[in-house]
């Protein structure tokens, strides 16, 4: 039977730049249909989705099994999943966008559990046809086909597919999930045999791009992780994950936010996430060549009144996203310290010049020697309606939004990021001054309301700043450290100590060990939008704090690096990171439960890990 606890039924996933498949590897048993089984479903993303246009559909919810057989193991590489039964294997794999289910063993019947729709929507029904050798399954633009050697037998029943954690928010003390009820349906079902595959087509057909970076390749990149024995098979598997990201791009393959609904090019997770990434990335042609594309895509999208879209493939509307045009900079400056190219040299230089030179209003606006934006413009983006009215739960309570406000990590990102532009600018002989000196008066002005550590916001118009302890200061703060010293004791104390959590290992270490911070301090377990960006831990946040521990204490650095590496065999989808934890009750320390996305690009960070194999090398001679 199901189990919605992860350790008890773990999230198997498997990803191309067209599809992706996850399910978990108990089984559940199916009211309307006596005698079959299929995979236990708990979020209603699950199944096999695939992408149209930057759109993510989803195709079917799994497959029903008779006779029902008790599952003995389930496991994943990065393209298949094969699931052992008693009776039977199933075998799972995606071929560009196209699902693949092979069988093994003595297998009666094999039911195709039809729920085509839109992720974001609640889908309607489906018709059929077969042409004598095809199954063709429509529902409004989208669907599939399949293959079979014999006519498929018609079996026509509405299902109703409960999924217990619904979409990821959760209600009430203690918290339980929201649960979903969506419409599904036979319409056939196909008799089994050894050796039976059927292959899904999406409908209608999608242009195929260059495959990402090949798994099997990775051992010889990354020769130094054999070193490392258990712990080097743990980050060869998050580097699999790592380089399974990527959704196709016009033409492209662009690294997608995460799993299930999130597979679209977003500006911020894309830029974060390949910061995060350089180093790794660098070491496959692929990866290189996805550095520089994304590069490309961000400067030809750049508006220097609106930056950059929100979304870049396919490109939304230009709006309240003032970070990700400051880490794009950084991440162009990155790139060139390790590969000069002239003409992007230029084009990087000429895009910070025509920020600053440019009369701007809305998010981005130079004032009082700062960037000025809207409280929800940075990272930290939440918002919700109190009293019919969209305010961000950013902005302290009694607080006017008048839109113009100073958000210290979105300032921190544009000091370092024109300091870094302005070296650049120079090696091509053209205007740097401005950049330099922008970037000297936004650091005099973060240490002009820095006491000792940055708030949380900051009213230009009033004065008024939110002395609160969170991630987003001491971000900005780890961005400051590579400009100028700071007193790094003092911060940690006052700002990283009261929001330092810990997590319980469940693979590598039976200890708990420190894990990142809390975006602020509170207990309130995570619910919904109201506490997404509350008193919970985001691994996003987690490089920057081991930028600020690496000043203080390297024996922290390997417990951070540690407890998070061990996350990933553990939390969400096997050998990904989940989008963020909820903190909860527990002793000796509270409980970090993973929720909402199951797979996180900007979670999955690796840089820190090959920066400090050497830390990672004492643990392994240790345990």
């Amino acid at each position: 039977m199901s189990s919605n606890k992860a350790e008890d039924n773990p999230l198997l996933m498997i990803r191309t730049a067209l599809a992706e498949l996850s399910l978990h590897g108990s089984l559940q048993e199916i009211p309307e249909m006596p005698g079959f089984a299929a995979h236990s479903r708990l979020y209603s993303y699950e199944g096999y989705t695939a992408v149209f246009s930057g759109s993510s559909w989803k195709l079917l919810s799994g497959i029903a099994l008779s006779p029902p057989s008790p599952v003995i193991s389930a496991s994943s590489t990065s393209r298949d999943i094969e699931i052992t039964h008693e009776a039977y294997v199933v075998n799972y794999k995606l071929e560009g966008p196209e699902l693949v289910v092979s069988f093994r063993g003595s297998i009666d019947w094999v039911v195709p559990l039809v729920e085509i729709r839109d992720v974001y929507s609640k889908g309607s029904s489906s018709t059929w046809a077969w042409d004598g050798r095809t199954a063709t399954v429509i529902s409004g633009p989208h669907g599939f086909t399949v293959d079979l050697e014999a006519p498929p037998e018609p079996l026509e029943l509405t299902l109703q597919l409960k999924y217990p954690n619904g979409s990821g928010f959760r209600e009430s003390f203690p918290p339980r999930p929201v649960s979903e009820l969506h419409s599904g349906q036979t319409l056939f079902k196909v008799r089994g045999k050894d050796g039976l595959q059927l292959r899904f087509r999406p409908v209608p057909d999608v242009p195929v791009p260059f495959e990402t970076q090949q798994p099997e390749q990775l051992p010889q990149l990354f020769p130094e992780l054999s070193q490392l024995e258990g712990l080097g098979q743990a980050l060869l598997t998050r580097t699999r994950s790592l380089f399974a990201f990527g959704v196709a791009c016009d033409g492209q393959v662009l690294p997608d936010a995460g799993a299930w609904w999130f597979r679209q090019v977003w500006a911020r997770d894309l830029y974060q996430g390949l910061l995060f990434n350089v180093v790794a990335l660098r070491r496959s042609p692929w990866g290189k060549a996805l550095l520089w594309d994304a590069l490309r895509k961000g400067l030809l999208l750049f508006d220097p009144i609106q930056l950059l879209p929100g979304r870049l493939c396919p490109v939304s509307g230009y709006g309240d996203n003032v970070d990700s045009f400051p880490l794009m900079l950084i991440l162009g400056s990155e790139l060139l310290s390790l590969e000069w190219r002239d003409e992007y040299a230029r084009a990087l230089a000429s895009v910070a010049n025509a920020f600053v030179s440019t009369k701007r209003s809305g998010n981005g606006r130079l004032e009082h020697d700062m960037v000025l934006s809207t409280p929800w413009a940075s990272w930290w983006d939440s918002r919700v309606y109190r009293e019919g009215v969209l305010v961000s739960t950013r902005l302290p309570e009694g607080w006017v939004d008048h839109g113009s406000y100073v958000l210290p990590e979105a300032n921190a990102l544009y000091a370092v990021a024109f300091a870094q532009v302005s070296q650049v600018a120079e090696k091509v002989h053209m205007p740097s001054a401005a950049l330099r000196e922008l970037s000297g008066r936004i650091v005099t002005s973060l240490k002009a309301i820095s006491q000792p550590y940055l708030p949380m916001i900051y009213d230009p118009l009033t004065g008024s700043l939110d002395r609160t302890p969170t991630s987003t200061a001491m971000m900005a703060h780890a961005l400051l450290g590579r400009l100028q010293q700071q007193p790094a004791f003092e911060i940690w104390r006052s700002l990283v100590e009261p929001i330092l959590v810990k997590r319980r290992s469940c693979k590598l270490l039976p200890d708990y060990l420190t894990f990142g911070v809390k975006v602020r301090p509170g207990p309130s377990p995570y619910l919904g939008d109201e506490q997404y960006h509350g008193g919970v831990v985001w691994p996003r946040d987690t490089p920057y704090l081991i930028e600020l521990a690496s000043k203080l204490d390297m024996r922290l650095v390997r417990e951070l690096l540690l407890s998070n590496l061990d996350a990933g065999l553990c939390d969400g989808a096997i050998g990904y990171v989940p989008e963020l934890y909820s903190v909860e009750r527990g002793v000796p320390f509270p409980e970090l439960v993973p929720v909402k996305n199951p797979a996180q690009f900007w979670s999955l960070w690796m840089d820190p890990y090959l920066d400090n194999l050497d830390l990672l090398k004492e643990q392994a001679a240790f345990g």
